[in-house]
């Protein structure tokens, strides 16, 4: 599908990404905002694992490895469409360790390896649960430090997170509200 859905920043800026039929990619402007806000918590010394749970295209995981870097990077998704675009959207990615896995997310457990874990959870907005779900199993499976950027439906509802996370931001952009959270 063509797209102007593009990598904004960093070393990857201006790569174009494909995107699957099946996807509601992050648009441009969010991303760009929400990178601007968690800039202020990362350090561009690559020392992390990221995680895209329901990645679609792929672009908030690569966002995250153009601007700051990663060691390692996992991209979940159950749809094939998805793997495919995200295995196109990836092929020139060279500089850490790519894993690319049609996946539920609820069934894969990450180790962190003494690196902080950084987890993108975006799941349809059409299974809101879905979302939830995962941030109670990290809340019980991940260290301290790990860092969630959960992109959901915006309801004007307030989301509960549990007690194992403090929010560290919340913003709205159109439909989309973006809870950072962080491990206590």
């Amino acid at each position: 599908m063509e797209t102007k859905l593009q990598i904004i920043s960093g070393k990857y800026r201006g790569k174009k990404l494909r995107i699957p039929e099946s996807a509601r990619p992050t648009q441009n402007r969010a991303r760009l905002a929400i990178f601007n806000i968690l800039q202020s918590y990362l350090t561009a010394d690559g020392q992390y694992i990221i995680w895209d749970s329901f990645a679609g295209s792929g672009a908030m995981g690569l966002e995250f490895i153009s601007r700051f870097g990663a060691s390692r990077a996992i991209f979940t998704d159950i749809d094939p469409l998805s793997i495919k675009a995200i295995k196109v959207n990836t092929e020139n990615i060279k500089d850490c360790e790519i894993e690319v896995m049609q996946k539920n997310a609820l069934d894969l457990r990450i180790s962190p390896e003494n690196l902080q874990l950084f987890v993108f959870i975006d799941p349809p907005y059409s299974t809101p649960e879905l979302g939830q779900e995962l941030v109670d199993k990290l809340g019980k499976t991940t260290p301290d430090g790990t860092i969630i950027v959960w992109e959901t439906e915006n309801l004007g509802k307030t989301t509960q997170i549990g007690s194992k996370f403090t929010i560290i931001r919340e913003a709205i952009y159109g439909r989309a509200k973006f809870l950072i959270l962080y491990k206590k």
